[in-house]
């Protein structure tokens, strides 16, 4: 059987661009970033220095501004915003250079305007900003271990908590981070992540302090949390998982639906216990706590 999730229709959105990635800001703003051509592979390699024109929507509670940025220098993976309207964009690779690197994320005013650059290093897996527009990052194995000229990589921790000035104020090096799948900042108080080699899923305090559970599910890389229940993503399907002291077993899978119960899917978006689905037909959004 599966356990069906109401979604509410947001809006309409017509693009004829490829949409990269799908993610949502600290205040539940669903954030898409598109861009005409994607990038290809050579040599088997992700390139990182290119120069190309991206696009940003922005969406919440059929709100919407669309922001165009041209000739970014780097490939873009990942989009955040901060509370004074600051977008940042991040690419996931970021060669070493022989010691000057890439500088792979890039800060723009709400009008699209440049305003300065950092390096968070390789492998980046997960980029999110919390209310006090902390940055969050977590890193695949090839960011923790090194890859594209790196032999000390930034991300060796698996995830590093930056401040806006690319200052580090936290890193999970105690934990023995082989690669981060996935993260979910709720907020700064309840900071979520699940990673190898352990299999442990970790929730954090506002004092970094952890409390650890055990998800008797395999591998996932996307998932929204509330109280007693995640809803996570294994790339496939999604799943809903009823936490147990401290275990979260695997139960049904989820249908999401719309108003009038009619079975929809698209690319998801998940944080905090927000879910956001887009398609072709629309740009839908539930919470956990809608589950009867």
């Amino acid at each position: 059987m599966k356990t069906k999730l109401v979604c509410e229709k947001v809006m309409m959105l017509n693009s004829k661009d490829d949409c990269i990635s799908a993610e949502i800001a600290a205040n539940e703003d669903l954030l898409l970033l598109e861009t005409p051509i994607q990038p290809e592979h050579v040599d088997g390699f992700v390139q990182v220095a290119i120069k190309q024109n991206w696009t940003v929507h922005i969406i919440n509670n059929q709100q919407y501004k669309k922001i165009e940025f041209h000739d970014v220098p780097i490939n873009i993976h990942h989009v955040q915003t901060f509370s004074d309207g600051t977008i940042m964009l991040v690419g996931s690779r970021c060669e070493y250079n022989e010691g000057k690197p890439d500088k792979n994320a890039r800060f723009y005013d709400f009008n699209g305007r440049f305003l300065y650059a950092l390096t968070f290093g390789d492998g980046i897996q997960s980029v999110q900003v919390d209310e006090q527009d902390r940055i969050w990052i977590s890193y695949f194995d090839e960011g923790v271990f090194g890859n594209y000229g790196w032999d000390e990589p930034i991300g060796r921790h698996g995830l590093i908590l930056f401040d806006r000035q690319g200052n580090i104020l936290w890193h999970a090096g105690e934990y023995d981070i082989s690669d981060c799948y996935a993260l979910n900042v709720a907020s700064s108080d309840k900071v979520c992540f699940y990673y190898y080699h352990d299999f442990k899923f970790v929730i954090l305090d506002e004092l970094f302090q952890p409390t650890f559970f055990e998800v008797k599910k395999d591998s996932f890389w996307e998932f929204a949390i509330s109280d007693d229940t995640m809803a996570i993503f294994d790339g496939y399907d999604s799943y809903l998982c009823h936490r147990k002291r401290h275990t979260f077993k695997k139960g049904r899978r989820i249908q999401y639906v719309d108003e009038h119960r009619e079975k929809i899917s698209g690319r998801l978006a998940m944080r905090g216990e927000t879910i956001y689905i887009y398609n072709n037909e629309g740009i839908y959004k539930t919470k956990l706590s809608g589950i009867k």
